[in-house]
């Protein structure tokens, strides 16, 4: 046995485990003979691990496979034969080698082998440079089952410890002990020398003093040795905290009391008492001379005056440190301040693209900085002949009076997460039961999609499986000037559908003079997909995903629409499941991230002054592979899917059961063809799905609303003509064609803006 093999024995014997162990080498094979007949399997390779069932199901024996943690992305969880061990086991199965097709959904611009969700490790490392581009935006916390087998099989191996690297976080981390300020500053306490942060300067260290002269009545060097007075000096300044520092001097010195002292009637103020001072040598307070103390120390007489009269004025208590607190600093005018907030706010702003009903901030253009909006105000400050604020006043208004940030981000972290991992032990343990079932259907949720997506590869399957999602908004015109962030420009919509089978990406791009970015719009945009796929592939069954946004694609008004397309079109079934809140990242995460790498070249290379000049960048932007479809919507090409929920009279009040539907909790939806029910269920957890009737004949009948037959109903167009934009976007859109930072070239287009 080499010596590689022998650490393996030692490693599984330190962890308690009294089971036979068996060590495969490539050069020799040895075993060990213990008292139990099962074994635990460690092959030194770098690929794989084998745990004998009995060790899982004991609860007492260290786990070779790290269960998960409350921060960790999975939730596994044993129990049987429930849903979610059928998931953890798949998942761990899919983790030790499994071959998955792999496919391309047009999120990458580096080739054909992109898949979603967890890799292969047989794959892991030979597509990692292409997988890194197409999965940008997916959450770095969908790989940590990945990330803890492999940091146990690093372990077992014994690779080296600059191998395991810890997963970066969301944000960089505030630790102000690396500020320099903080570091001069703890420099200074210590004694030692420092730079200056205001001056630049160096400023030498604190060093020790020459003893009191031989003429001092204490003869305070006679008592202390030079050996002693080092011990003291390098003592006093390791205390660092300058409140120790005066806890220690404040100890060290008396009020002493004079037999006699003269007074004077004609005083102007009392004299002060005197003080002793003493060192403490041997376990003995000596009394010394106030140089002696001062020299040995390495102080000055100033330290030394303000520990005596805070003792004077606090009852011998040394009162905290107040420099930079007590505040009676200079403050600005009111006027002053609000000329700032009013320069900030003038700015236009967007809001979060996911999350836009339970967050209230908002986000600004991304190539602006505080100091870039600093340096505008200034401008506009001298040109009116105003006060000007300085640089740190602005960044403190623009922080605490404003819920701003410049990045309008890619995917929003889940609330529930991010509430559990701040809160305390003791929330914790309330909370841990619901984060334990969102961790779950996550894992569910996410787990049947990819079961869904190696599906439609098998031969003569008759599903196709897409995945949508709108990016977030593209403004125009978009120009280095800073005026362009100042205006309200034209806000342009592009959803994207991923398709698995086909392995492409189709874009449906229009902007806000033409159509919204509501129901209507999106169930539109499927709607037409649909049309498309009934022609390609007649009698297929239609599976879908995407996000929660109720706005969009979770509402009745895109159910009446599949409940409409499944009828009309030569379609079997149409199933719609809903990505968990919070983990909904999907194929469309990643054609929105290589949109926006092109769309930042194209920045970096010039303007973007009209709409069309998007859909020539979204079209090239995938550089390898199928390239991005485009379709460009006009306002006729939109569907009044509202006026199509009121014909119908689609039911989404109650149940065959009687049960009411909330449809925030819906997790998944199908309509079948032919079939007056659809069917919905509110978890991943359970295979049996709820039943509803579709259409319910009203008590009463309201205007339009009734129950034609689906022969009946034609889609109708959701706008005769464009929508007209706000008076102060278009005022502003105009007044960059007349300060000529959009050319005159492109003046048709704004002017022909309702």
């Amino acid at each position: 046995m080499n010596q590689r093999s022998k650490n393996l024995v030692l490693l599984a014997l330190s962890n308690g485990s009294e089971k036979s162990i068996e060590v495969q080498n490539p050069a020799n094979s040895t075993r060990l003979p213990c008292s139990e007949p099962k074994s635990i399997l460690c092959r030194n390779t770098d690929s794989e691990v084998q745990v004998s069932p009995s060790i899982l199901d004991d609860p007492t024996t260290p786990q070779p496979h790290p269960t998960i943690s409350e921060q960790d992305d999975y939730y596994l969880e044993k129990q049987g034969n429930s849903p979610s061990f059928l998931f953890a086991a798949n998942e761990m199965n899919e983790e030790k080698g499994d071959d998955v097709q792999t496919a391309d959904f047009s999120g990458t611009d580096s080739g054909d082998e992109y898949r979603p969700g967890p890799r292969s490790r047989s794959s892991s490392t030979s597509s990692s440079s292409s997988s890194s581009s197409s999965s940008s935006s997916s959450s770095s916390s969908d790989t940590s089952v990945e990330n803890n087998i492999s940091y146990n099989e690093n372990l077992i191996h014994e690779q080296p410890a600059q191998s395991i690297t810890k997963p970066r976080g969301r944000k960089r981390t505030r630790n102000p002990k690396t500020w320099k300020k903080n570091v001069a500053k703890q420099l200074k306490n210590s004694g030692q020398a420092y730079i200056s942060v205001k001056s630049k300067k160096l400023n030498q260290g604190k060093t020790m003093g020459p003893t009191c002269t031989s003429k001092c009545r204490l003869s305070c060097a006679a008592k202390f040795t030079e050996q002693k007075r080092i011990e003291i000096f390098e003592s006093y300044w390791k205390l660092e905290s300058i409140e120790r520092k005066r806890d220690y001097l404040n100890a060290c010195t008396r009020t002493l009391k004079c037999a006699y002292r003269r007074i004077k009637t004609d005083k102007k103020y009392d004299r002060k008492e005197n003080t002793a001072y003493y060192l403490l040598n041997e376990n003995k307070d000596i009394r010394v001379c106030k140089t002696f103390l001062i020299n040995t120390l390495g102080i000055t007489q100033r330290i030394i005056r303000t520990v005596i009269d805070g003792k004077a004025q606090n009852d011998g208590f040394i009162p905290p440190d107040q420099r930079g607190k007590h505040g009676k600093q200079c403050k600005l005018q009111p006027e002053v301040i609000q000329a700032v907030k009013d320069h900030i706010e003038s700015i236009p702003k967007v809001e979060s693209h996911y999350l836009r009903a339970s967050t209230s901030r908002q986000y600004i253009d991304g190539g602006l900085t505080v100091a870039e909006l600093h340096r505008n105000y200034c401008k506009i400050q001298k040109q009116h002949n105003k006060p000007i604020v300085n640089y740190d006043a602005y960044s403190r208004i623009f922080n605490q009076d404003f819920n701003i940030g410049f990045f309008k981000p890619k995917k929003d972290r889940c609330d529930e997460c991010e509430a559990y991992e701040n809160a305390s032990e003791e929330e914790k343990n309330k909370l841990r039961d619901s984060f334990k079932l969102h961790q779950e259907e996550k894992g569910l949720s996410r787990h049947e999609k990819d079961r869904d997506m190696k599906r439609c590869h098998e031969p003569e399957n008759n599903t196709v499986v897409f995945t949508y999602d709108l990016q977030a908004v593209l403004p125009c015109p978009v120009g280095k000037s800073s005026s362009f962030y100042y205006k309200s420009r034209l806000n342009c919509y592009n959803l994207t559908i991923s398709n698995a089978n086909k392995q492409e990406t189709t874009c449906y791009f229009w902007h806000e003079g033409l159509a919204n970015r509501g129901a209507i719009e999106i169930g539109s945009c499927v709607f037409k997909y649909l049309e498309q796929i009934a022609f390609e592939k007649p009698g297929c069954d239609v599976v879908i995903y995407s996000d929660n946004c109720c706005g969009q694609q979770k509402n009745r008004f895109v159910f009446a629409m599949y409940y409409y397309a499944v009828n009309r079109l030569n379609i079997n079934s149409i199933q719609h499941n809903f990505l968990i809140r919070g983990h909904t990242q999907n194929e469309g995460d990643a054609a929105h991230s290589v949109i926006e790498k092109s769309v930042s070249r194209a920045k970096n290379a010039g303007c973007i002054y009209v709409p069309d000049q998007y859909i020539s960048l979204i079209r090239g932007a995938k550089k390898t592979g199928k390239p991005f479809v485009v379709n460009e919507m006009n306002f006729n090409d939109f569907f009044d899917l509202k006026s199509l929920e009121e014909n119908m009279n689609f039911n989404m009040a109650k149940n065959v059961n009687d049960c009411v539907i909330k449809t925030g909790d819906i997790k998944g939806i199908k309509f079948t063809k032919n079939s007056e029910n659809y069917q919905y269920r509110t978890t991943y957890k359970t295979i049996n799905w709820e039943e509803a009737k579709a259409i319910v004949q009203p008590k009463k009948l309201r205007g339009n609303r009734g129950n034609r037959r689906i022969e009946e109903i034609d889609l109708k167009a959701a706008y005769n003509n464009k929508i007209p934009i706000s008076e102060r976007k278009k005022r502003d859109l105009l007044q960059l064609l007349e300060d000529n930072l959009v050319p005159r070239y492109y003046a048709s287009f704004y002017n022909n803006l309702i």
